[in-house]
């Protein structure tokens, strides 16, 4: 995210802004969502995520027919996490830098993570019913800026 942001002032500078108008506003400083700042959280990770390409690997627990393809019983699946994270079916302009893309999508991600498919904003923690436990601590994080 540090890398994301000094390489792109202008969000750099939004963040500030926001931060800024809430201590103005109210005198402290935030201990709640500000929605800039998880806007440009959820981009970064979107655009750089952290995890391998092909994030953690699952595996199959019974014999799958999937799309005509038969999958056995423990047969390791990856996914590109790459692929998803810059289709262009989903994003648009997924090879810029844009953290307003999510200020329509501020749910926590650990929500979105366990709801319905296409309401997911990326998959750095995983896909399916088991993603990952650190899920929560990035909402904390962000919660508590």
């Amino acid at each position: 995210m540090m890398l994301s942001l000094c390489c792109h002032h202008e969000a750099q500078h939004k963040l500030r802004e926001e931060v800024d108008q809430f201590i103005a506003e109210n005198e402290r400083l935030p201990t709640m969502q500000l929605p800039h700042l998880i806007s440009a959280t959820k981009e970064c990770m979107r655009y750089r995520p952290i995890a391998s390409p092909f994030g953690i690997l699952h595996e199959t627990t019974e014999d799958l027919l999937c799309r005509g393809y038969f999958i056995p019983k423990g047969t390791s699946i990856a996914y590109n996490m790459r692929a998803m994270h810059e289709s262009p079916d989903v994003y648009d302009d997924p090879d810029k830098f844009i953290p307003n893309r999510f200020l329509n999508r501020l749910k926590p991600m650990s929500a979105l993570a366990n709801g319905p498919i296409h309401e997911r904003d990326h998959y750095n923690f995983g896909w399916g019913r088991r993603t990952c436990p650190g899920i929560h601590l990035i909402n904390d994080c962000i919660a508590y800026v």
